[in-house]
């Protein structure tokens, strides 16, 4: 962590929240978080990495966070770093048809803050990560609690990594994965093409 933030140039000091997401404004709201980490106080560094698809949002980052905002698109293979050197990763859409940056970023460790909806009680299934993003304020007001409380971060961090191996771990899917084939193989055919 150490060596990865002075690769990056972020002091051990600043408390990193990090999104690995499209940026954009309809389905990811990387301008809300933009807004709610703008209203964290402190030597805290918003670092959202992905496919850039709204090129406004770097604006609104630099008018309401300036420094303390970084946008990127990392190759693919420099994302784990992203996912070593934070506190904590956001994830601001309100539906989501899984989630896979949510998985990697709890399976690498992070505590993970999400909407508050059914897909994403499932999908974490930690009652502290649960945010209700659709509020103006909410996610501001869960941040500063978090990083005026850093001590829980590795901990909960730790639990949810193990939980998403139990989960989504490849020898946990495979199984599941060729038990479904096998129940779709012994399917009779419709006597019906047309019809589902």
């Amino acid at each position: 962590r150490r060596r990865l933030r002075k690769k990056h140039g972020i002091a051990d000091s600043t408390f990193v929240i990090l999104g690995i997401t499209a940026v954009n404004r309809a389905h990811k709201r990387v301008d809300y978080i933009i807004e709610e980490a703008s209203r964290v106080p402190g030597d805290i560094l918003l670092w959202i990495d992905g496919r850039p698809e709204d090129l406004s949002l770097w604006d609104v980052a630099r008018e309401k966070l300036s420094a303390r905002c970084r946008i990127t698109h990392v190759s693919t293979a420099e994302v784990p770093e992203l996912y070593h050197l934070a506190d904590i990763f956001v994830h601001g859409a309100l539906e989501e048809g899984f989630g896979l940056a949510i998985c990697e970023a709890a399976a690498a460790g992070l505590m993970v803050l999400v909407h508050d909806s059914p897909h994403f009680r499932w999908l974490v299934g930690d009652h502290d990560c649960f945010v209700d993003m659709s509020v103006p304020g909410n996610l501001s007001r869960r941040l500063r609690e978090v990083v005026a409380s850093p001590q829980q971060l590795q901990d909960r961090g730790q639990d949810l990594a193990l939980s998403m191996r139990d989960r989504f771990d490849w020898g946990v899917l495979a199984p599941a994965y060729m038990e479904m084939y096998r129940k779709v193989a012994e399917l009779k055919p419709s006597s019906n093409p047309g019809r589902s």
